[in-house]
């Protein structure tokens, strides 16, 4: 049994854009670079595209990542992934990503990114869980901004 430390924290954003929008950008796995503006590029690495098992190699301008999708729910526009290695020093990062409209309207979406990491001696938790959040809070409005753009 994995008995190792984990920290937790959550974003949680209302959006101008409609869930389906937003949906129909984020679950295009392999294409994150298009609203993850610290990213230069995101490759197919292994997997079939944007299915579970597929594998992303997320590169910016000095840090990369390998994140595989675990788990993908379209019906109720969620997914998850992990990064199964990186060159930034965390471990055990596992996340899920997931957006719905509040009732049963069209209008609004709100976005609600789940994430835990093994607990990590070089920083501290809130310094950690800060910098993670900060980042999801960039996509978040990345995707906002282009679903925004593509909307009837």
């Amino acid at each position: 049994m994995d008995d190792q430390k984990k920290w937790h924290g959550c974003v949680k954003k209302s959006t101008k854009s409609s869930a389906h929008s937003i949906w129909k950008l984020s679950a295009d796995f392999i294409n994150v670079q298009k609203y993850a503006a610290h990213l230069i590029a995101c490759e197919h690495v292994e997997g079939e595209i944007n299915a579970v098992r597929c594998v992303r190699l997320c590169r910016g301008p000095e840090l990369w990542a390998k994140e595989k999708l675990v788990a993908i729910d379209p019906l109720n526009y969620s997914y998850t992934y992990q990064v199964i290695d990186c060159n930034f020093g965390i471990e055990g990062y596992t996340a899920t990503f997931n957006v719905h409209n509040p009732g049963d309207g069209d209008g609004e979406g709100n976005i609600e990114w789940r994430f835990e990491v093994d607990a990590n001696k070089s920083c501290a938790e809130e310094e950690l869980v800060m910098l993670i959040s900060s980042k999801l809070e960039q996509m978040i409005h990345g995707l906002d901004e282009i679903a925004t753009i593509h909307e009837p």
